[in-house]
């Protein structure tokens, strides 16, 4: 996958995913740009995969790659440099500028390198041939940092017999290996040496002829291996079977009894029925008297 990087300073790289990136002086534009000619949307550059393709929409001759004016469309490869109107990209394959820079190191018969981890030291490949190297912030230094953090003389590093080791030049804000503050300490490949917040990737000779072959290679996709599925244990399921039901932790109310209502027993009931019975037949009898008492006083 490539990049696309504006060459003013501070211009960040910006990797080609989408299909479509426009230049013109309109703000809706990916890229606004200015100049003499230049329209509303002034080129495009399409992608498909790795291929680039530029093309000038606008129609001017203020389009031009590596130099030469475009009139209507060309094809774009990593290192290719853009104008357009007033300004300037490049194209980049970060693979092969990691690739490039590695074949530097070999071909200059270096055995260990630190490469920049940083954003602002990313390209940054400081070579460590036999011998010993001071780093710091001053001139003086055999690797001049220019960084405020940075002790005048900061930290120096050995090689000798394919033995690397750095140490501490008692400076103010440290240096790490690995995130350890150390004053000295003998170093392998891989290590993550930081002086204060600048950190930089330890790679010797033989690793960095590995990495070079590799990031030559298409990056492949590592699957997951599937998870298995858990299989039922029948003595379990047999037991949760055989589980009785769980017993209802709130019984069902019942509804109280009231103090006024006293509740009657079988006797107390037939006693109850008698005694309304007897009642009864008094008051016919009483009435029947009545009656008699009339008939024989008014009537008779």
């Amino acid at each position: 996958m490539l990049q696309i990087k504006p060459k003013r300073a501070n211009g960040h790289a910006q990797w080609l995913v989408d299909e479509r990136y426009s230049f013109g002086t309109d703000a809706n534009n990916n890229y606004q740009v200015h100049g003499q000619g230049v329209q509303g949307v002034q080129a495009c550059i399409r992608v498909n995969g790795d291929q680039l393709r530029l093309e000038n929409i606008g129609g001017s001759n203020c389009v031009r790659r590596n130099g030469q004016s475009i009139a209507d469309h060309c094809e774009l490869q990593s290192g290719d440099e853009l104008d357009i109107g007033d300004s300037s990209f490049v194209i980049e394959d970060p693979k092969k500028l990691r690739q490039q820079q590695a074949q530097k190191t070999l071909q200059a018969g270096q055995h260990w390198t630190l490469q920049g981890r940083n954003t602002a030291m990313a390209n940054k490949v400081i070579a460590l041939p036999p011998g010993s190297k001071t780093i710091g912030r001053s001139h003086e230094c055999d690797v001049c940092l220019n960084v405020v953090h940075l002790s005048r003389e900061h930290a120096r590093i050995t090689v000798s017999n394919n033995q690397i080791r750095i140490e501490d030049l008692a400076s103010s804000n440290g240096t790490f290996v690995n995130g350890e503050r150390i004053k000295s300490k003998q170093l392998k490949h891989g290590d993550d040496i930081a002086f204060d917040t600048l950190h930089f990737r330890l790679v010797g000779p033989a690793q960095l002829l590995a990495e070079t072959k590799t990031h030559g290679r298409d990056d492949s996709t590592t699957l997951r291996p599937q998870l298995q599925k858990k299989t039922a244990n029948p003595a379990r399921s047999a037991a949760k079977k055989r589980r009785p039901p769980a017993s209802n932790p709130f019984p069902p109310l019942q509804e109280p009894l009231l103090n006024d209502q006293p509740q009657l027993n079988d006797n107390n009931k037939g006693s109850s029925k008698s005694l309304r019975s007897l009642m009864f037949i008094a008051a016919c009898l009483a009435s029947a008297a009545a009656l008699w008492f009339v008939y024989q006083t008014y009537i008779a």
